[in-house]
């Protein structure tokens, strides 16, 4: 799905879901507790901000999540499978994507704004060039492979 399209059906999801919330971890979180403990907190927080308490909830991929107070359904490629977890991803994708293009932020752009941060060709020459911004994940290749102040 284009960046496009996902922008498009983010306005729809807000627009017809009964209750929304995210949750995001920054990346000295992460570089913290690690991607997969991040992940899972983010979900706990976003499931504990809904307005409304659910009684369900799927995940998606293989295992469920700790700190969710109710019942769990991990569904692996849930969001090819379940189009509650196929609008979730819309809306992950989405806020991710604002959040890698910060109006304002400058040389960010370099890093993020086309390919969000993934090791393309363009990502690793504006690394090497500029180093890492603070929304780069120290514990990660290839930054954690630099000689690099703490941001």
């Amino acid at each position: 799905m284009t960046p496009e399209a996902r922008v498009t059906l983010f306005s729809q999801v807000l627009g017809e879901a009964r209750a929304f919330a995210w949750s995001v971890v920054g990346p000295r979180a992460i570089d913290f507790m690690n991607i997969r403990r991040a992940a899972h907190l983010a979900m706990a927080r976003a499931v504990a901000g809904l307005r409304l308490a659910p009684d369900l909830v799927l995940i998606d991929g293989h295992e469920t999540v700790p700190g969710i107070p109710c019942e769990q359904v991990a569904v692996v490629d849930g969001d090819a499978r379940l189009l509650s977890i196929a609008a979730a991803s819309v809306l992950a994708k989405v806020v991710r994507d604002r959040i890698m293009e910060p109006p304002g932020f400058g040389v960010a752009s370099v890093w993020f704004c086309r390919h969000k941060g993934y090791g393309t060709p363009e990502h690793l020459d504006a690394l090497a060039r500029l180093g890492p911004c603070p929304l780069h994940r120290y514990s990660f290749r290839p930054v954690c492979t630099l000689e690099l102040p703490l941001v």
